[in-house]
């Protein structure tokens, strides 16, 4: 398919998962279509919604300022994505006829089978990598969502250069410069604050009357959970630190199995849940401004931004040395296996009580959180979408060096 080389890129860009879904990919979703939005000059956007929730598609709309690009909803109920997706409609498909790119955002999307390129943003492989950490009951049915959707492909877009790695080594039949990785941002409402004022939050919402750790997303078994309660009862059995940690995240435990953790642990009366928080969530910041130390001893990640985050907000972090990790947070945070509970004490220790080492911390933070801007996420893929198609790039614009650095 051959395009004037002079003529605006006609894109469609899944936006379902901006109003409708939350963490990581909502974040990305909506940052991407934002800014997308903001250049007009640049391409003719068109966003595509499959919902019944009309209200909450205008609202995301005017949320993002994205009133000048082309609306497409399809009126299907959540429940029945799959079943559709496997079978695109033939207003789908027309759709999809008239512009000259198509974006997936999400692994369970619809194979058109049409002649067009048809990106597709890989979050991670955890469900190739690491099934051992993925839902039983689930991991048949989402890989077999993944490999149809890579089948119908044609360029990938991971979201981060160990995901990139990982796919290829997977799947070497796929051309190198069919797969970009394109680095996520983080969202500019993580700044330095006042740890007062922050504490005076989270004491008067939580009743916290001590200094207090912190991790944030998901509370479920592949995020290592375990590891952050383990590192917490040894600073307690050595006298190193007496706060409790609070968990800023969905709890995804059955009651049995979250129980037992929390006496194997000896938690009980020593951790704090939020439930689910969304980025727009004011407490979610002070959380991040108040803690002594952020811990995210994941045993694999896509990408991450809570480390990021909590960065970006002055909070010095130790992070798994597990999948992508490393490449996110670099120079700026300590990095411990994610299965040695001895390390992850001694690191916490070490940053707790050595007030140089922790503000040497927070100086990497801030200079590695500049490098992750949401506006270098949109330049990077709108690029690759003119690379696609055979359209003048420009003047390069690397992503910066993310190697590790001490």
């Amino acid at each position: 398919m051959e395009m004037n080389r002079h003529s605006l890129p006609r894109v469609l860009l899944n936006a379902t998962d901006g109003p409708l879904s939350v963490r990581a990919v909502r974040r990305y979703v909506t940052a991407l279509a934002k800014g997308l939005a903001a250049r007009p000059e640049d391409l003719e956007l068109h966003l595509l919604f499959f919902t019944l929730r009309r209200g909450e598609v205008r609202q995301f709309i005017r949320s993002i300022g994205a009133e000048r690009a082309k609306i497409h909803t399809f009126p299907w109920p959540r429940a029945w994505s799959m079943r559709r997706y496997a079978k695109p409609t033939f207003e789908m498909r027309r759709l999809a006829k008239k512009v000259d790119l198509y974006h997936e955002t999400t692994v369970d999307h619809p194979v058109l089978g049409i002649d067009r390129p048809y990106l597709m943003t890989v979050h991670g492989l955890s469900l190739i990598s690491r099934p051992d950490l993925c839902d039983p009951g689930f991991l048949e049915e989402k890989l077999e969502w993944f490999h149809r959707a890579r089948k119908g492909s044609t360029h990938f877009v991971p979201v981060s250069e160990t995901s990139r790695d990982e796919f290829l080594a997977h799947y070497p039949e796929v051309a190198p410069d069919h797969v970009r990785a394109v680095p996520l941002g983080v969202d500019d409402t993580y700044t330095p604050g006042s740890t007062e004022e922050a504490w005076g939050i989270v004491r008067d919402r939580f009743g916290v009357e001590d200094e207090y750790l912190l991790y944030v997303g998901g509370v479920q078994r592949n995020k290592n959970i375990e590891r952050i309660l383990e590192t917490a009862q040894i600073l307690r059995d050595r006298g190193e630190f007496s706060g409790p940690v609070v968990l800023a995240g969905d709890l995804h435990y059955d009651d049995e199995t979250w129980n037992a953790l929390l006496d194997r642990t000896d938690s009980r009366g020593h951790v704090i849940t939020t439930g689910y928080l969304s980025p727009e969530d004011p407490l979610l910041v002070s959380l991040y401004r108040g803690a002594r130390l952020f811990l995210f001893p994941t045993f694999y990640e896509g990408w991450t931004s809570p480390p990021l985050e909590a960065m970006a907000c002055g909070t010095p972090v130790i992070a798994s040395s597990a999948s992508s990790v490393p490449e996110t947070v670099g120079w700026a945070a300590e990095l411990v296996d994610p299965d040695d509970a001895e390390g992850w004490a001694e690191s916490a220790a070490r940053v707790l009580h050595d007030r140089d080492r922790a503000d040497e911390l927070r100086r990497r933070g801030f200079a590695r959180t500049a490098i992750y801007r949401w506006d270098r996420t949109v330049e990077h893929t709108l690029r690759y979408y003119r690379e696609v198609l055979g359209l003048p790039v420009g003047s390069p614009a690397p992503i910066p060096d993310l190697a590790i650095q001490t």
